[in-house]
């Protein structure tokens, strides 16, 4: 999906999530927000007439649900993944490396929205 510029073209919000107003202002037009799970305590609400204005999508993910219904799920998907990995038809974008020991570092890189990709946590 292209951000043509104005902002990102999806994003999901690192958990726990931040109110989604916020993540919605972000978004280029016609972009996707994933809500992804949830940690408790009152949900954010989303007016829809700011989803209409700028042709947003918002889509509520609940994996662990989801799996309960169909454990084969995770299998499926990564059976499908690996090739295109391994091939080079997909590649992720990884962002900066940090050992165990400064992973407070990586999460204030999240935490500051700094990261540009995966952040990476070597745990050996």
């Amino acid at each position: 999906m292209s951000c043509g510029g104005g902002g990102g073209g999806g994003r999901g919000p690192p958990p726990p999530p931040p109110p989604p107003h916020g993540s919605l202002r972000s978004l280029a037009r016609e972009g996707r927000l994933l809500v992804i799970g949830s940690t408790g305590g009152d949900v954010a609400q989303i007016k829809v007439d700011s989803l209409m204005r700028h042709n947003l999508s918002v889509l509520g993910v609940g994996w662990g649900a989801f799996w309960e219904e169909r454990p084969s799920y995770l299998q499926e998907q990564w059976a499908a993944l690996l090739p295109l990995l391994r091939t080079g038809k997909l590649q992720p974008v990884l962002g900066r490396r940090f050992p165990l020991a400064q992973a407070s570092q990586a999460l204030l890189e999240l935490d500051r929205r700094r990261a540009q990709g995966k952040v990476l946590l070597d745990v050996r």
